[in-house]
């Protein structure tokens, strides 16, 4: 399974990319939503781990412009705001979950779960809050 991170903070996507390791994915990533846009048409990965808040393009954005042209690709939102307004949009862009950066663990048990699967479908994973 291919994997793309994006996200503007290094830190945050050497943290992702040692999440996904133990699941031997093939994880690439970018720091923004233009990168993420290419790497899409290029590479073709099967899930996206997106940013919300990030310069000139943010996810919300990005995840519409990269569902509409590859409706299949399952995209998580990976980011620090619990805000109901942006778990809104994020859902109307097509995004298939919303994690908090602040609770990895969550985002850990959802791919070990579903790793393995064709598809990431799980769209409950929207009515997970940050307890």
């Amino acid at each position: 399974m291919k994997v793309l991170i994006t996200d503007n903070d290094a830190q945050v996507r050497a943290l992702l990319r040692e999440l996904l390791r133990e699941l031997h994915d093939d994880v690439l990533e970018c720091a923004d939503g233009h990168a993420a846009l290419r790497l899409c048409e290029t590479e073709q990965p099967d899930l996206l781990l997106m940013d919300i808040r990030m310069p000139q393009l943010n996810g919300i954005e990005t995840t519409r412009r990269i569902i509409a042209a590859h409706p299949d690709l399952q995209v998580l939102i990976v980011t620090q705001y619990d805000d109901d307004d942006l778990r809104m949009k994020a859902r109307e862009a097509g995004a298939h979950g919303y994690f908090l950066k602040d609770d990895l663990l969550l985002l850990q048990q959802h791919l070990r779960r579903l790793h393995g699967r064709d598809r990431y479908t799980d769209t409950d994973e929207y009515n997970h809050q940050h307890n």
